[in-house]
């Protein structure tokens, strides 16, 4: 694994970025020049893991915010991977840079939205109240705090 690299996303990188995030995500290409553009306006960005040949195999786009539970988080909207073993070494890749970006922006907490696994999203109506509403689950959000240093 020490030969895949975290980079953050070059603008002109995000078409090669954007079949892991809709895959991920299920936007069009414009909603993901939009977001991409927004959020590096606002102070985010996008990482990126990519194999030695340069190829991007992760993604994960992040933000630091407050929210209503956490104080100082860096909330992660995206996470995307193109895994080639059940130990998720790209998906790790990310985990710990976004811990390191974390850091850097003095957040405490991750608050990451992930696509939900299709066994939790094709379960029946007795598992969310709120699908009586006519609401959909898309995404479940984990939050993971950082240790004190």
């Amino acid at each position: 694994m020490s030969s895949f690299t975290v980079m953050k996303l070059a603008p002109e990188r995000l078409d090669e970025a954007y079949p892991l995030i809709r895959a991920a995500a299920h936007i069009d290409q414009r909603r993901w020049h939009a977001y991409a553009r927004l959020l590096a306006k606002r102070g985010g960005g996008i990482l990126a893991v990519a194999s030695p040949d340069n190829r991007i195999h992760g993604i994960a786009s992040y933000r630091a915010e407050n929210t209503l539970r956490h104080a100082r988080a860096l909330i992660v909207d995206a996470v995307a991977a193109f895994e080639f073993h059940s130990r998720s070494p790209i998906r790790n890749k990310l985990f710990e840079a976004l811990k390191g970006e974390a850091r850097r922006r003095q957040c405490d907490t991750l608050v990451i939205t992930a696509t939900v696994p299709r066994e939790m999203a094709s379960a029946g109506d007795s598992t969310c109240p709120w699908r009586s509403l006519n609401f959909d689950v898309e995404t479940i959000t984990l939050v993971h705090k950082l240790p004190a240093q």
